[in-house]
């Protein structure tokens, strides 16, 4: 998933947000 320009994984996306 690209998240701000910058291609990382939708698991650590999550646990950046929470």
């Amino acid at each position: 998933r690209d998240y701000g320009g910058v291609p990382i994984d939708d698991t650590v996306t999550l646990a950046s947000l929470f």
